[in-house]
């Protein structure tokens, strides 16, 4: 029988059986559902002034609950929130620790660093967009109003709006680490990203005038750090597709196929239109 890491029952070679693996897997979800309800215990008694920074966020705006819950449930939706951040690390090591024995130690380097580099990024987008983002956005809406319209406020409304958000700046900042799991995959190439950087730049803006004001201000802050994130992606991709070269040579091969290839389809595509120009001129002089 395998010898098991002592205090934890797991076989150090990895060989686990389905029944021990559901097991450890049960034993990871109990750990991780304890550590939630007791940080969103503990974070419930912190809801109310987490709510208070949140509100005192939208200068200007005049807040009303319409039910008599309804200030209950926001403080309880806080308190959930702080316990799934305060989850995380324990989330991180129990993910870690299952996975861990069927892992090479390379692989589950790159497992730990893949998650810790998703929590980081989802954490800088969502700062990003309390501290800079929300607050020009909820300013603009407030000069909307210009006929002297009296703004009553929900505190649900106003919350489910911050929250969705600070959400959607944290998993657009994931863009890094989903580009460094597809290219470890070898579904992404730096090729492909080199190839439609244009078009992502232009995705970019758009999205930027779709989810801000209409000031140029807002809609830069929200394009620009999304084209620098893919560019800093572009890099992250090629450094992993060296290291996939070093490691399958067979696949540096292929790739330079694939880049002749593109580079073919190009300089194609370039002399149609010279001719095609060509053409056409010589036709209006004939004429």
């Amino acid at each position: 029988m395998a010898d098991q890491k002592k205090g934890k029952g797991i076989p150090s070679d990895g060989t686990m059986s389905f029944f021990e693996h559901m097991g450890e897997l049960r034993k990871c979800i109990v750990i991780i559902a304890c550590a939630f309800l007791g940080a969103s215990v503990v974070g419930y008694f912190f809801a109310p002034q987490v709510t208070r920074l949140c509100l005192d966020l939208a200068e200007g705006y005049s807040f009303v609950q319409i039910s008599p819950t309804e200030l209950l449930a926001q403080y309880v939706k806080v308190a959930v929130i702080l316990g799934l951040v305060v989850a995380i690390p324990v989330f991180i090591w129990q993910a870690n620790r299952f996975a861990k024995p069927g892992l090479k130690k390379s692989e589950d380097r790159i497992f730990l660093g893949v998650m810790l580099s998703g929590v980081f990024f989802f954490l800088v987008g969502a700062v990003f967009c309390y501290t800079i983002v929300a607050p020009l956005m909820l300013q603009f809406f407030l000069s909307l109003n210009t006929i002297d319209i009296q703004g009553l406020y929900s505190v649900k409304e106003y919350m489910n709006y911050l929250i969705g958000v600070i959400t959607a700046f944290g998993i657009i900042f994931e863009i890094p680490v989903l580009s460094c799991i597809l290219a470890f995959t070898g579904l992404l190439k730096p090729q492909t990203m080199m190839s439609g950087r244009k078009i992502v730049i232009v995705v970019c803006f758009i999205i930027g005038a779709a989810i801000t004001p209409t000031d140029v201000i807002s809609q830069l802050l929200v394009a620009v750090p999304m084209c620098l994130l893919y560019y800093f992606s572009i890099l992250l991709v090629k450094t992993i597709a060296r290291f996939r070269r070093e490691k399958h040579p067979e696949e540096a091969e292929t790739e330079e196929d694939e880049m002749e290839t593109m580079k073919a389809e190009r300089k194609s595509r370039w002399e149609r239109a010279v001719a095609m120009a060509e053409a056409q001129e010589k036709a209006e002089k004939e004429s």
